[in-house]
């Protein structure tokens, strides 16, 4: 692979993104053949997050899941799970991400698959709340999800307890997912 310049990674210019989505779509193209045909919400399981409050997103996975599988079966959508324990080939993965309609993910590296998606998907980033001194949210993603010209819904993952979410952030994912999936509906 080729890049043509290195840029910023939380701000990714958008004539990287393109040059880089228009590869992925040729490719996908040619290894049509690994292409799933039914759309998708795809759900994004991470085991490691790096810091210790990121540590706890990894527990995100119950609680995402009680709200992603009616969600999608409400939709009339496949429900995949993108687990980065267990990851197929390249191919694969990115043929995964081409049919999903909606993406449930964690803030993390998962979210680059984005350039597979297809342009009518919808992404709902979970978020760890921000530390101490940090300002705002990371959008990195968030940028890239809007330079696709994908919808981005950002949910900020508090937790009551160990592996429970906050009432207000289960609450937002729910909202970020039933929108997601009514934007879906209506074309």
């Amino acid at each position: 692979l080729y890049a043509p310049e290195l840029g910023r990674c939380r701000t990714p210019r958008p004539v990287h993104v393109a040059w880089l989505h228009e590869r992925v779509a040729r490719a996908l193209a040619f290894n049509a053949s690994t292409t799933a045909s039914k759309p998708s919400l795809l759900v994004v399981r991470r085991l490691t997050l790096g810091h210790a409050e990121r540590k706890r997103a990894a527990n995100l996975l119950g609680p995402v899941l009680a709200v992603t599988r009616p969600a999608a079966k409400r939709a009339g959508l496949s429900h995949v799970v993108h687990d980065d324990a267990a990851l197929p080939p390249l191919w694969h993965q990115l043929a995964a991400w081409a049919t999903a309609a909606i993406v449930v993910a964690p803030t993390g590296a998962a979210l680059v698959n984005l350039l597979a998606a297809p342009a009518a998907a919808c992404v709902v980033e979970l978020q760890p709340e921000p530390e101490g001194g940090r300002r705002g949210a990371d959008d990195t993603y968030g940028k890239l999800a809007r330079g696709l010209g994908l919808e981005h819904r950002r949910v900020t993952a508090a937790f009551e307890g160990e592996r429970e979410l906050a009432a207000a952030s289960d609450a937002a994912l729910r909202r970020g997912v039933d929108e997601c999936a009514l934007r879906r509906s209506q074309g």
